[in-house]
């Protein structure tokens, strides 16, 4: 499984060479799962915009209604896969003060020999998450090829009429991903990155675009 939390900017077409590499590995057998980009916007990015990789958008605690929903920060369009924990430090939906983020151990920018535990926001939080279910299902015996169908098909309906450019084919659930059958795999991508802050003395890391 090849995780890719990163992305190029709207409107930008990579190169042959990029494009050459990425067919390389889906033919090779790799499973590659990339962030959608966290500008809000309405275009996945690539990597995650090539046909094969599986584009991951966030989702986060709703404040009513669906336990889930999408961030406020996440890119969509029509090759969003589906959705991940991604988290949102704007908000504190559970009341317990603390942002709702997705706890990560990385080193201080400001000293690089110091690590401990941060909170980030992210479609490349999102992507962990999917590429760690990819990596589950393979261990399960699901076929490469088979991954991205299996996460879309076992995904948790979040849009009114199944698949929606919003939320893709809805939120992670890897459980329901190893009981659905497969299929011919359709796959989608992502992009995103984080910088890390300070806030108020608490480890916190911001969602910025690559």
């Amino acid at each position: 499984v090849v995780n890719l939390s990163l992305g190029f900017p709207p409107g930008y077409y990579p190169s042959r060479a990029l494009d050459q590499a990425v067919s390389r590995a889906l033919r090779a057998g790799m499973v590659l799962v990339a962030a959608a980009g966290n500008d809000a916007g309405d275009e996945v990015r690539f990597p995650a915009a090539f046909a094969g990789v599986i584009a991951v958008g966030a989702s986060t605690l709703a404040e009513h209604g669906d336990p889930l929903e999408p961030t406020v920060y996440t890119d969509a369009g029509a090759q969003l896969d589906l959705l991940a924990p991604g988290g949102d430090l704007t908000r504190a939906v559970d009341h317990d003060g603390v942002p709702d983020g997705i706890l990560g151990v990385t080193f201080d920018p400001a000293s690089p020999a110091d690590f401990g535990p941060w909170l980030f926001a992210g479609t490349s939080q999102a992507t962990a998450h999917a590429s760690a279910a990819a990596a589950y299902l393979l261990a399960a015996g699901v076929a490469p090829s088979d991954v991205g169908e299996r996460l879309r098909d076992g995904a948790r309906r979040l849009g009114e009429h199944g698949f929606d450019t919003a939320t893709g084919a809805g939120a992670l659930d890897v459980k329901a991903a190893l009981s659905v059958d497969a299929h011919e795999p359709a796959g989608l991508s992502v992009q995103l990155t984080g910088a890390l802050v300070r806030a108020g003395g608490a480890r916190v890391a911001e969602a910025h675009t690559s």
